[in-house]
């Protein structure tokens, strides 16, 4: 069985395996027929694709920002059942919580990321963590343990 997990938006990655020790990062497809195909090609029978809300970027983020990052999350979701593999949205708050991480509280943005990203490290030690695919490789396990 393959699972494949997916972190959307252009900073985002996809993280696909049939376990934690035997998986591949992939850079995040950059049009709707490279999502299609990277989907087929992976070949995985379950799709972790984090849900997220209709806001994008940070404080006064232009509406055409909101507007691409939803066009991606439905090209990901589109290409995901495509594939014919079964299809999970899971909300950042529950993997999160899946994984014991805490809450963003008082953190900033870039002070949270870092430490989802020190925690990917920590769980993935052989693998280059970088801010690019730390959520997709945090929605894997805990895909793979079962905790989502």
């Amino acid at each position: 069985m393959i699972i494949c997990a997916i972190d959307p938006g252009k900073s985002g990655a996809l993280v696909s395996g049939e376990s934690l020790e035997n998986y591949g990062v992939h850079a995040m497809p950059q049009s709707p027929f490279e999502a299609i195909a990277t989907m087929k090609t992976l070949g995985a029978s379950t799709i972790y694709l984090e849900e997220v809300g209709g806001y994008a970027g940070g404080a006064g983020a232009p509406g055409a920002a909101m507007f691409n990052f939803g066009r991606s999350y439905a090209i990901l979701e589109t290409a995901s059942v495509a594939s014919g593999a079964s299809l999970v949205k899971v909300r950042p708050q529950k993997w999160q919580k899946a994984l014991s991480l805490g809450t963003r509280g008082e953190r900033t943005k870039p002070e949270w990321k870092r430490h989802l990203k020190d925690r990917a490290q920590e769980l993935f030690p052989k693998t280059r963590v970088s801010l690019l695919n730390a959520d997709a490789l945090l929605i894997f396990y805990a895909a793979c343990r079962g905790l989502i």
